[in-house]
């Protein structure tokens, strides 16, 4: 993502350490993100942008995102979030997500990391992955509601 598009969410090299993909049993998807900051932080917010919205704004800020939530800490400066809601036809769409934190009145941020479902699947069924066989018939049950929703 570009440093004229990112604004105050500039790139940097402290990003998200993981993601994962999950699925409900009604089909819905949800992009899970872990990260843990360089330096300890009371809170962590995450900031994302669909791909329309992220195309629809000449520069990211936290007013036009198109939702954020507190990062739930999990164990000591290790955090997480769900975006969930994710229908399986927008699978190819990334999300654009950042996470910031404050520490002694200095804002730090994760960059803007655009990621989909569809890149979370490739990357997993290309490898030796415990969860291939899974990667690949999600790509499969994506690509089947995509051409069901003609989308």
């Amino acid at each position: 993502v570009s440093a004229a598009k990112t604004g105050m969410f500039e790139t940097t090299a402290n990003g998200f350490s993981s993601r994962s993909v999950s699925m409900s049993a009604d089909g819905i998807l949800a992009l899970n993100y872990y990260f843990t900051p360089s330096v300890a932080a009371e809170k962590v917010t995450c900031y994302y942008w669909t791909a329309a919205q992220f195309a629809s704004v000449p520069v990211l800020t936290a007013e036009n995102a198109s939702g954020s939530m507190e990062m739930t800490r999990l164990s000591g400066r290790n955090y997480w979030v769900c975006i969930d809601g994710i229908a399986a036809k927008e699978i190819d769409q990334p999300l654009y997500v950042c996470g910031v934190y404050e520490v002694d009145g200095v804002t730090y941020s994760t960059g803007v990391i655009p990621y989909s479902i569809a890149t979370y699947c490739v990357n997993k069924a290309s490898g030796e992955s415990k969860i291939k066989a899974f990667a690949e018939a999600m790509v499969v049950y994506c690509y089947h509601a995509k051409t069901y929703f003609n989308y």
